[in-house]
């Protein structure tokens, strides 16, 4: 595997073989069809903009599902690039094989090992693979898998590809405002259960924009939305007159993914509140990724996790000037007119297993008065 030696970091072009498969979420079926733009998971943002990058220098990359391929398919000259989650990954025999990690891969290497498992299935998939690219900073994947194997992924390219991504697959989406019981003492199941709208996301981004608000854009998973605890409580304390902001938190589940996320830790997202946040909209997917990227645009700020790493990467190759990440104990990092002003993760340290094991109870709420300073600044 290729890599620049100014930046250190691969560009998609140096990975691809002879026959170039792109590989995303399973599905049922054999494949999604070229051109769908439908993003499950944050990954296959990249993956989307990936098939249009390859289209523009010439290559006709094959979008399918591995488990579903025919034996009479499998070659030497077909490289697999897998944005799928790694645990979901399918590597073709015979064929090189190559596998896109994030922040939230890396997460459950990470607890396989608290675990106590080693060579759990992720780590055995990791091993399957001729080539590791990551979206995630170099330094936190130091300590999981063997030194230089992994190398970061050039990300500027292929977000330069964003305007020929195609239309297909907008849909409208559902959506609903912040407004949760999350505690564990809920015997009636009270306030669990939105009340769900339906809007195509370019709408509800433009009427928001309409409306004189700044937007700040989130992407959640059900395994990493709670470690958006700290933000959504920040907008909780910024919400009310004369406050113009709104966050818009893309979550790829649906809304009882949703629920129930929150309440496997609802001691480490809300500490066990009633939440009314109406300046808080939780979205549900799939998404279409020409929507995705045009949310992105639209932000004054985008709020990402070190458990995450596709939205910060992609805000990054955008220009985006105002960027936060924020840590499992509450400590962030931040950009404001592209400058970072805050380092606080400890990225060496947050696939920890002591780290890890604080993730699932109540965090230090100590950073939570920087971290309104900083998001009121930025909005």
């Amino acid at each position: 595997m290729l890599a620049d030696p100014m930046t250190g970091a691969a560009d998609l072009l140096d990975l691809v073989g002879e026959r170039t498969l792109l590989a995303g979420h399973p599905r049922a079926a054999s494949g999604p069809a070229q051109g769908s733009s439908t993003v499950f998971q944050p990954k296959e943002l990249l993956l989307e903009l990936a098939q249009v990058r390859l289209a523009a220098a010439g290559h006709r990359p094959i979008l399918a599902n591995p488990h579903f391929m025919r034996v009479a398919e499998w070659s030497p000259s077909l490289t697999a690039i897998h944005f799928s989650a790694i645990e979901l990954t399918c590597p073709v025999p015979i064929a090189r094989n190559v596998q896109v990690l994030s922040g939230t891969d890396l997460l459950g290497l990470a607890e396989e090992r608290r675990l106590g498992e080693p060579n759990g299935l992720r780590r055995q998939r990791t091993l399957l693979m001729d080539g590791l690219v990551s979206v995630a900073p170099p330094e936190a994947s130091e300590g999981l898998l063997p030194p230089g194997r992994v190398v970061p992924l050039d990300i500027a390219p292929l977000v330069a590809a964003a305007p020929s991504l195609p239309m297909e697959g907008a849909r409208p989406v559902q959506w609903h405002s912040c407004d949760l019981e999350t505690g564990p003492y809920n015997f009636l199941r009270l306030r669990q259960q939105p009340k769900l709208a339906t809007t195509h996301v370019r709408v509800l981004v433009d009427s928001i924009v309409r409306g004189g608000h700044r937007i700040a854009v989130g992407f959640a998973t059900p395994a990493v939305i709670c470690d958006l605890g700290p933000v959504l409580r920040a907008f909780g304390a910024m919400a009310g007159p004369g406050r113009a902001a709104m966050l818009l938190v893309f979550f790829f589940g649906s809304p009882e993914e949703l629920a129930t996320s929150l309440a496997e830790r609802a001691h480490a997202s809300f500490f066990g509140d009633n939440f009314h946040c109406p300046t808080v909209r939780f979205l549900h997917g799939p998404f279409a990724a020409a929507d995705l990227l045009y949310a992105v645009r639209a932000a004054t700020c985008t709020v990402d996790t070190c458990f995450g790493g596709t939205l910060a990467r992609v805000a990054e190759a955008l220009g985006i000037p105002n960027r936060l990440i924020v840590g499992p104990d509450g400590r962030f990092d931040a950009w404001r007119d592209s400058v970072l002003g805050t380092r606080g993760i400890l990225w060496d340290q947050v696939f920890e297993a002591e780290t890890l094991s604080a993730r699932q109870h109540k965090a230090d709420r100590g950073a939570e008065r920087a971290l309104l300073a900083a998001l009121s600044a930025m909005l």
